[in-house]
């Protein structure tokens, strides 16, 4: 989150100077990680400074004092949103063995990860889908809405169709049972403070 030097209204005769060491401007954030306190400040040069935090909402504090030892707290709400989407790394072969009983062999999704990560989760959910599959559903959705929905413009179509593949075509495994290459896709979610079985 950057933090840059806010909006001053001078009150005091002597001109403001940055570099003046009788003029300073401190921010502070506290913030209340697992039931610790953790203090983030320092002192507002002009240059930008940055404090990386979780997602959620914190009050930043300015500390602003003059050459004339005028002294003002102003208080900003700040809000992290995570508008990144994990970055899914797939291996790209995968070979399994069929059950000979059973003629199938049951692939997981997070065997499937190469590498996969978040730039503010570490806790990933992976899920996995055969393209045959994605190909049906999204087919078969289309035209449902085509006929059912005509007025909904291509992008809500395909909105809503990305979102019931993504609930109920993608899985925790999917089910290998042919011989040969079957391509597969790999989604990641994050998953931090969601339970886990």
């Amino acid at each position: 989150m950057p933090i840059v030097v806010p909006k001053i209204i001078e009150h005091c005769p002597f001109p403001y100077r940055p570099d003046d060491p009788g003029y300073s401007i401190r921010y502070e954030l506290l913030l209340d990680q697992e039931g610790q306190q953790i203090s983030y400040a320092g002192d507002l040069t002009g240059q930008t400074e940055y404090i990386y935090l979780p997602v959620g909402k914190y009050q930043l504090h300015y500390f602003v004092s003059d050459a004339c030892w005028n002294q003002q707290e102003f208080i900003q709400t700040v809000w992290v949103v995570d508008d990144q989407p994990p970055v899914a790394i797939c291996d790209e072969i995968t070979q399994v063995t069929l059950d000979p009983d059973s003629c199938q062999a049951r692939i997981y999704a997070r065997d499937l990860d190469d590498g996969s990560y978040d730039g503010c989760c570490e806790k990933l959910h992976f899920a996995v889908a055969s393209t045959a599959e994605i190909d049906y559903w999204t087919n078969y959705w289309n035209d449902q809405l085509n006929t059912c929905h005509p007025e909904l413009d291509a992008v809500a179509k395909s909105a809503l169709i990305e979102h019931w593949v993504d609930c109920y075509v993608f899985n925790d495994y999917v089910y290998g049972r042919n011989c040969g290459n079957e391509q597969l896709v790999l989604r990641v979610y994050e998953a931090c403070d969601l339970p886990t079985r």
